[in-house]
C-alpha cells in the first residue's frame, strides 16, 4: 500500500475527516473519496498535500525559503493578483519557472527569481510594516477597509510566523 495513503487514513482515524480536510485545504468529500480509493481527481495533488502536511516534505521557495509542500501548493492555487506584496511575489514566482510549481500557466514576461537558500535575516521593522499595511488598507474603498486591513494583518502574521519558524528550526539544527 502507498505510504502517504496510509498516513492519510491514520490522520482521519485520529482526527476525523473535517479536521484533516481543513488541514489539507480540500473538502471532506474529497478526503472520503481518497481514503476509499474512489477519488476521480488528481491523486498526485492530494499526495503532495499529504506529504507536506503530515510527512514534513518541504521545498525551498524563492520567496519564503523553506516551506512545507502543502503550503507551497496552497500558494500556487491562489487565484489572481493581490494587493498584498507577499502574495504578489508568490504569484509571480509560481508562474515564472519555479521548479516546485505544478502550474501550467506562465507569465508572458516572467520575473527573474533567485533560489538562494542563504538569505540573510533582517530585523523586523514593525513601524514601517504598520505604515505599509495602513497605506494598503487606505487604498481600498472605505466600505471594505476594515475587512481589507484584517486580511493584510493576517497575511503579515503568516509571513512573520513562517520566518520565525524557519529561524527556530535553523537554531534547533545548529544545536
Amino acid at each position: 500500500m502507498i505510504k502517504w495513503l496510509e498516513v492519510l487514513r491514520q490522520q482521519v482515524a485520529e482526527h476525523g475527516q473535517p479536521k484533516v480536510a481543513k488541514m489539507l485545504g480540500v473538502s471532506t468529500a474529497c478526503v472520503s473519496q481518497v481514503v476509499n480509493e474512489k477519488y476521480p481527481g488528481d491523486m498526485s495533488r492530494i499526495e503532495k498535500l499529504v506529504e507536506g502536511a503530515f510527512l514534513q516534505k518541504c521545498v525551498n521557495c524563492p520567496v519564503l525559503g523553506q516551506l512545507p509542500l502543502h503550503e507551497c501548493m496552497k500558494h500556487q492555487a491562489r487565484k489572481g493578483i493581490s494587493s498584498n506584496p507577499l502574495y504578489m511575489q508568490l504569484y509571480k514566482a509560481c508562474r515564472s519557472g519555479c521548479p516546485y510549481s505544478s502550474l501550467s500557466e506562465r507569465l508572458k514576461r516572467p520575473v527573474t527569481i533567485a533560489f538562494d537558500a542563504s538569505r540573510t535575516v533582517k530585523t523586523y521593522d514593525y513601524e514601517s510594516a504598520v505604515r505599509r499595511l495602513t497605506r494598503q488598507a487606505n487604498g481600498a474603498n472605505s466600505f471594505a477597509t476594515a475587512q481589507h486591513l484584517n486580511e493584510l494583518l493576517i497575511s503579515e502574521l503568516e509571513v512573520l510566523g513562517i520566518k520565525y519558524n524557519r529561524l527556530v528550526k535553523k537554531e534547533a539544527n545548529n544545536d
